[in-house]
């Protein structure tokens, strides 16, 4: 990512500040997360990407987990895409409700790689990673029920060019 898609990835996502997490959930490797602001409008993180969610202590869930099964035993007949089969799945029903729905953006940064770093309040932090160097696209976000006004997505290339523009 160079240094013009970098501030404009960055400058883009400031809209989170403020924000507070609504879901979070999957669709079989894809993530999301909605952020909703004061007004009610709804914003949405697709992650096709490797991404860590951490408290000040510890790592909390990957984006790993999800291929994860909680019963090591029996990882032969492991179905990983299987809604609440694996790791990723039990942690979020977990933790849905108390610790997720509680936080609040407070900070977003864009690493000099193209990370994604969004900082919440209880010191917490989500990092998603840019993990390949092709036009494979690693994350997207938008406004929900308006795609094209906050449309953004990231390759491990470069971004959607057409927001360049």
């Amino acid at each position: 990512m160079n240094k013009k898609e970098k501030n404009y990835v960055s400058e883009k996502m400031q809209i989170l500040v403020g924000t507070k997490v609504t879901d979070i959930n999957r669709n079989h490797g894809d993530i999301w997360i909605d952020f909703t602001d004061e007004h009610g409008k709804c914003y949405i993180l697709l992650m096709q990407t490797l991404f860590r969610l951490c408290s000040k202590e510890k790592i909390l869930i990957t984006d790993t987990d999800k291929y994860k099964g909680f019963d090591s035993e029996n990882d032969v007949l492991f179905e990983w895409d299987v809604c609440g089969a694996n790791i990723f799945d039990r942690w979020v029903t977990s933790n849905k409700n108390d610790l997720l729905k509680t936080l609040t953006v407070q900070n977003v940064k864009v690493t000099e790689f193209g990370d994604l770093v969004i900082l919440f309040d209880q010191s917490i932090s989500l990092t998603v990673y840019l993990e390949v160097t092709n036009a494979t696209e690693c994350w997207r976000f938008f406004e929900k029920g308006n795609d094209e006004k906050y449309d953004l997505v990231v390759f491990g290339n470069c971004i959607n060019v057409d927001m360049l523009s």
